[in-house]
Formats: C-alpha cells, structure tokens, sequence
C-alpha cells in the first residue's frame, strides 16, 4: 500500500492544529488560503480547502480502512463517475488530498424539495448505484456497493440534480439484488424503484467491457 507508515499527527484528535500543520509542511502553497475541519467523520480528520479537501485516519487503528478508501478512489479514476480524484499524497504523514466536489448534503436538501425534483434525482442516485457496480464487479455475482449512500450524496443547488458522491470507508459488496439502500423511507424507495427498473443493465454493461477488453487485447 502507498502508506505503510503512520503519523502521530494524523492520529490527534480532530479540531487540533497538528494534522493541519503535517498537510501544510508538505504543501505550503495552502497555508494562506482559507480552511475548516469538518465536524462529521468518526474515524477520519478532514480539512476542507477551497479547492481541496485532506483527509486522514484519526486513530491507528484506522489506517487499513483508510488505505481502502484511498485505493477505491484510484480504482474508480477515469470511469465517468461523479466522485473525487485524488489530487495528492502524503508523504510524511498518513493522508491525501481530492478534488473538493461543489454540493449540498442530500439529508438537509431533501425536504425543501419538490415532487419532480425527488423523482429525477432518485433516477440520478440509482443510475450511480448501476454505473458503481458496472465500473468495478468483485465476481461471484458481487458488486460494488457504497453502503452509506443517502448520507453521502451532494446535489447540485441550481438543478437539484447529483452532483457526486463522497465518502468510500463504507464501501461494500453485494448481490445485484442488494445493492440499494437499506434505510426504509419514502424517498429510499423512490430510488429502489428507479434501480429496479434498471437493474439488468448492470449484467449488460459488464458483458460490454468484457467484449471491448477482449477486442483490446486482440488488437495487441
């Protein structure tokens, strides 16, 4: 894994300055520009830039998981998907920087919405739930799966539209029949319909790059 070692810095709990100034001593080009700790994250210390966001286990303990997360997001590079890029990593210390994605939390927006606006983004969720799967099947019949989704999803202010989705620790892997939500409310259903609906494409877009990586190798 890229991070073998573990830093005392990136272990302090958060709302103290030291993992701040580990992220700083490697890039001083941030240290004038404006920043916050996020407040949620039990296992991760985050400092949000305006470009930027760092991030970094909070405890030893928690840095296999971390090294998981980061390895999915490299993993889902260059796939299309609506989610972070991994912009820059540590070197002293345990943690990296992505690309700070634009968005409200979906559990603050939800309820300002109308109708309409819960139907085409349902619609947008459950097509992120196909096109994860599609973009990394485990084989087994298992696919990728974020198992937090609903608290995990941005969306776009002006469209009321998915801008992305964040946070990876909580990434699983399930059958085609299992990789929705298990929370049970109105708008958890709205999107378990939508994936229902779609749900055979996830086969079909496996098979496609099967053809597509086979014709690949064919060519070379």
């Amino acid at each position: 894994m890229v991070m073998e070692a573990f830093s005392r810095a990136a272990a302090k709990p958060e709302g103290t300055n030291d993992f701040l100034e580990a992220i700083l001593r490697e890039r001083p080009d941030l240290r004038d520009q404006p920043h916050h700790f996020a407040t949620n994250g039990l296992h991760s210390n985050t400092v949000i830039f305006e470009q930027e966001v760092f991030k970094g286990p909070r405890y030893k303990n928690d840095v296999s998981s971390f090294d998981d997360e980061y390895g999915i997001l490299q993993q889902m590079k260059g796939k299309g998907l609506p989610v972070p890029e991994v912009t820059y990593v540590g070197k002293e210390t345990v943690f990296y920087g992505m690309t700070r994605v634009a968005g409200d939390d979906l559990p603050d927006v939800i309820g300002k919405l109308t109708a309409e606006e819960k139907q085409l983004l349902a619609q947008d969720i459950a097509d992120f739930i196909i096109r994860l799967a599609g973009a990394m099947p485990a084989g087994g019949g298992n696919f990728a799966k974020h198992a937090d989704i609903m608290k995990n999803v941005l969306v776009d202010p002006e469209t009321k539209r998915l801008s992305a989705v964040i946070d990876f620790e909580s990434l699983r892997y399930a059958p085609k029949d299992h990789l929705t939500p298990n929370v049970v409310d109105e708008f958890t259903d709205m999107v378990k319909q939508e994936f229902d609906h779609k749900k055979s494409e996830i086969q079909g877009s496996m098979i496609k790059r099967a053809i597509l990586k086979h014709l690949h190798f064919k060519k070379s």
